[in-house]
């Protein structure tokens, strides 16, 4: 069973494990599978809100599909959560993030 087929197998018996669908879009997005990632990341986004890291990687990951405007407004549902739960680190990739797109960079 490869790592893929094991984190599904764990969500089935724990569909309300934020960290097990994070882990899944990650193993999407290692498989160069944008698309299928970008699924869970919603999935995550749509039952845990305020799981605040995953609106970087779910912005990243639109960029990678050349989907700028869905990236930005990932961005800004983000940075809005991240200062309401004083989530520091996780604002300041997304406001560095936000400003690469801007100028150009990412």
């Amino acid at each position: 069973m490869d790592r893929l087929e094991m984190l599904l197998k764990l969500f089935e018996q724990d569909s309300e494990n934020s960290f097990l669908c994070f882990g899944i879009a990650k193993e999407y997005e290692s498989r160069e599978n944008p698309e299928k990632a970008n699924e869970w990341y919603q999935l995550l986004v749509g039952k845990d809100p305020g799981y605040t890291g995953v609106y970087y990687h779910l912005a990243k990951n639109y960029m990678s599909t050349l989907k700028k405007d869905e990236a930005l407004q990932t961005i800004e549902q983000g940075i809005s959560i991240c200062k309401k739960k004083n989530a520091q680190h996780d604002l300041a990739e997304l406001n560095n993030l936000k400003m690469n797109i801007l100028i150009g960079e990412d």
